[in-house]
């Protein structure tokens, strides 16, 4: 046992939520604060995710290193060229080429996000982390968006509830 001046620290990683990029004709690219209160969040990262960003970090940061004073930091985490934030639609039109180049089917990007809240669920992740991890407002707004998702794993859970009766009753 540690004596008690030592405290453990537990790092858990995390992203950041704070702002947004958004474009209007005539306005142009401007930063605002997300859609609503909740939309400002923290959300875990996986160990692999967090190695695959300290591998752009890197990338980002040898890159600013040749720019010199061409190389605009304003914290984001993808960026344009020089360090500027970029355009709301390049993460959109980038994943088109990949699909593309991969020959992968067609998919929107802004599909991810449902993609990531659907496996979530079937995974048997709680629907309130799950609506926490969207920023959704209500835990109904995420409840009806996923129900498909959440009657597939309600099934599931139905027969494992059987799947332990039966066990039971051979006992």
């Amino acid at each position: 046992m540690l004596p008690n001046q030592y405290k453990i620290l537990i790092i858990i990683p995390i992203i950041m939520v704070p702002k947004a990029n958004q474009a209007l004709p005539g306005r142009g690219v401007f930063t605002k604060c997300p859609k609503n209160e909740t939309s400002v969040r923290d959300i875990a990262l996986s160990d692999s995710t967090v190695s695959l960003l300290q591998t752009y970090q890197k990338e980002q940061t040898m890159i600013a290193a040749q720019l010199g004073e061409k190389w605009v930091d304003e914290g984001w985490v993808f960026t344009q060229w020089n360090g500027k934030a970029m355009y709301p639609d390049t993460p959109s039109h980038w994943f088109r080429e990949f699909l593309k180049k991969y020959g992968l089917p067609h998919m929107r990007f802004h599909a991810l996000r449902h993609l990531s809240a659907t496996v979530l669920i079937a995974q048997g992740v709680p629907l309130k982390n799950v609506s926490f991890r969207m920023g959704h407002a209500d835990i109904r707004t995420t409840a009806n968006m996923y129900g498909d998702a959440l009657q597939s794993v309600d099934r599931q859970a139905a027969s494992k509830m059987d799947e332990f009766l039966r066990k039971k009753r051979r006992h």
